[in-house]
């Protein structure tokens, strides 16, 4: 076969389509592999992310109104609750028969030793100049512990209005606590100070609530 022939023969080859004779350029393959941003699946990710959130931001913004309204809805509830619950202990006219019937002969006055340790403190505090303080420390402790023996007793905590009329005490007790109720209100609400003779008036009154008479 002569070179013409030949090399009609491998034009006619080199022209069909099904045949390739050059090897691709890779050089823009290469190049995007080179330049290819490695935190392209985090950005991805993120994008993700911030899409799904988009999505469901609306339903959350309902669900957390919703909450606010359960939440609301539940603190009004437990008030009123509350308040029914203490307008059926307390009856229009006071305290409700039942609740007197059951503290009527307990003795709402604090155990001897712990009266006495209660004056030292406030005597202390006296000592100090500080009488105001004095004189509430000796109310204060004292209906914490009638409070004490009231819940013990009926399972649930009264007022200091009602703890004064309450309980087995003698005219003389109860009328001191009475006068150391006033004398505390008065520094407390009418801004009246208490000097060292208005301690002594106010220890006067304690000792006679828990004692029955004047401690010395």
């Amino acid at each position: 076969m002569s070179s013409e022939v030949s090399e009609e023969a491998y034009q006619r080859l080199r022209e069909r389509p099904d045949y390739q004779f050059d090897l691709p350029d890779t050089r823009g393959i290469e190049d995007q592999q080179q330049n290819a941003d490695p935190t392209g699946f985090l950005a991805d990710l993120f994008e993700a992310f911030r899409q799904f959130f988009e999505f469901i931001g609306p339903v959350l913004r309902v669900g957390l109104i919703c909450f606010a309204v359960l939440l609301a809805g539940y603190v009004v509830w437990s008030v009123f609750r509350g308040i029914q619950s203490r307008r059926r202990r307390i009856g229009s006219d006071g305290l409700s028969k039942t609740t007197e019937d059951a503290l009527k002969n307990m003795d709402m006055r604090p155990d001897e030793g712990e009266a006495m340790s209660l004056l030292a403190k406030a005597d202390a505090l006296a000592e100090a100049g500080d009488f105001a303080a004095a004189q509430r420390l000796l109310l204060h402790s004292s209906f914490r512990d009638m409070q004490a023996r009231v819940r013990e007793r009926i399972g649930v905590s009264l007022t200091a209005r009602e703890l004064e009329k309450l309980g087995k005490l003698s005219d003389t007790s109860r009328a001191a606590l009475t006068r150391l109720v006033r004398r505390v209100e008065l520094n407390a609400f009418a801004q009246e100070s208490v000097d060292q003779a208005g301690f002594l008036a106010a220890r006067e009154a304690y000792s006679r609530f828990a004692f029955g008479e004047a401690s010395p």
